[in-house]
């Protein structure tokens, strides 16, 4: 007898324990703007970043059709979950915030590095770098770039054709300006004072025609 109250009580705790976890997980949902986009299993051209404390997602729209590796590269690292947790470890104010690594350092990666497509790398790229422009960032050497990216938080002329521009974000642009504006206390590297973590980045697809892009 009193082993069958002690299984009817595991059963209805973690019965509890599964509503608890899943109407947190309804609620982070709620409480992220996602701009009349839908999460999705499947590989879209459209990506969210959800930022830790932050109400409102960059939504990304990827242009494959001028940059297929480096875009297929980012989905690649999408779908695998590999931003999640990471951060935008470089914030130059007014200019751009970049992130994507894994050591944010600056110096981590992936493992491996994609050829560069843009100009001066002899890949055509017609893309500029906008405000709102998804660029790889790299090293010196073209074909550098593995997992780091940056968004542009104004017009960055100087930069095309000497980086992949594959994306923009189309909706949640309040959100890398905010993080643009995070003071880094004259450091070096352009580290800010307090940590810009993505919490999740995921694959997104119009919930509405009234999406942008949709």
């Amino acid at each position: 007898m009193m082993r069958g109250r002690c299984r009817l009580r595991t059963c209805l705790t973690l019965l509890l324990t599964a509503l608890w976890l899943l109407a947190a997980g309804c609620a982070v949902k709620a409480e992220t703007d996602l701009h009349g986009y839908r999460e999705t299993d499947q590989v879209s051209r459209y990506v969210a970043i959800v930022m830790q404390g932050r109400p409102s997602a960059m939504i990304i729209e990827l242009n494959p059709d001028i940059a297929p590796i480096t875009a297929a590269n980012f989905q690649k690292l999408v779908g695998e979950g590999f931003y999640d947790g990471l951060t935008f470890h470089r914030v130059i104010d007014e200019k751009l915030i970049q992130g994507g690594d894994p050591e944010g350092t600056g110096r981590g990666g992936p493992g491996y590095t994609i050829k560069g497509e843009f100009s001066v790398n002899g890949i055509s790229n017609v893309l500029n770098h906008e405000r709102g422009s998804l660029s790889m960032a790299r090293s010196e050497d073209y074909d550098s770039a593995g997992s780091q990216f940056f968004i542009c938080l104004t017009r960055l002329e100087d930069l095309d054709r000497k980086y992949a521009v594959f994306g923009s974000v189309i909706a949640g642009m309040e959100t890398a300006d905010t993080i643009g504006a995070v003071a880094n206390s004259g450091s070096p590297n352009n580290r800010p004072d307090q940590r810009q973590v993505m919490a999740r980045v995921f694959f997104v697809e119009p919930d509405d025609s009234d999406a942008p892009g949709g």
